[in-house]
């Protein structure tokens, strides 16, 4: 599966608990947030996943799949 994909993919599956997928705006492919996502809640804008500098799409499909079995 293309990186578009999975991220379409990811971005649904955010959508679908109430969450928002998004991407590091940066750049600059020495910058450490590049290419990098976040988890945010939808309504408060709170962060729920990826922290300061952001995480790979792979690991936020993997916290995804964390977050379905506990849901």
């Amino acid at each position: 599966m293309t990186d578009t994909r999975r991220e379409a993919r990811a971005r649904r599956r955010a959508q679908h608990h109430g969450l928002r997928l998004t991407k590091s705006r940066t750049r600059t492919s020495t910058d450490p947030r590049f290419s990098s996502y976040w988890l945010v809640e939808a309504q408060t804008r709170g962060l729920v996943a990826g922290g300061e500098w952001g995480w790979d799409l792979e690991s936020i499909t993997d916290f995804l799949d964390a977050f379905e079995v506990e849901a």
